[in-house]
């Protein structure tokens, strides 16, 4: 028998996945908390309830995607293991540089089709963050896009000879992200 506490969770992390389809859909101004509502299998009020307005939602939204994406990092941290260090500081050969750089990519696409780790729309709603930020982008950026970023310009700046912190670099790193992330868009 599903407990009180248990149903208020089942019922918010259901918004949240509605919420994601449908803002990922629509945009925050384009979505209605009825559809979000509805697309949940609750009533209107349990948005006010569990989030106190739409507004709400849509950050609760964006921590749950910053939350995947920071899951996925840790991953692909923990893949380099004692190789981090020597990444972190520049120092890791350019060769092993390219290795570790075509591995995580691998990686990437197996979780994306493999696992299905990217599932319901967030990259749809992290598209529409990109293009115009809101509260939501600090909060993706800081707990995962940034992260990633962090990670793929130091193998860039490993491979390179270049600080990762050069513009050259971070601009390699960002175009192969969102070349990643265009690609898993539109699939």
């Amino acid at each position: 028998m599903l407990t009180q506490e248990k149903l208020q969770d089942d019922t918010r992390h259901r918004l949240i996945m509605a919420g994601l389809i449908v803002f990922g859909q629509q945009g925050f101004e384009g979505a209605s908390t009825r559809e979000i509502a509805a697309q949940a299998q609750t009533n209107i009020a349990s948005i006010a309830y569990h989030f106190g307005s739409k507004e709400k939602l849509y950050i609760a939204v964006a921590d749950y995607i910053a939350g995947e994406m920071s899951a996925q990092i840790d991953r692909f941290e923990l893949f380099l293991g004692d190789s981090l260090p020597l990444i972190q500081s520049g120092e890791l050969p350019s060769a092993q540089a390219i290795v570790l750089l075509k591995k995580i990519c691998r990686q990437w696409i197996d979780e994306l089709f493999s696992k299905r780790k990217h599932h319901l729309g967030w990259m749809s709603f992290i598209v529409r963050e990109e293009a115009n930020a809101t509260e939501a982008f600090n909060i993706l950026y800081s707990r995962g896009m940034g992260r990633f970023l962090s990670v793929m310009a130091n193998l860039i700046g490993c491979i390179k000879r270049l600080p990762p912190t050069d513009f050259c670099v971070r601009f390699e790193a960002f175009a192969l992200i969102g070349l990643m992330l265009s690609f898993e868009h539109k699939r």
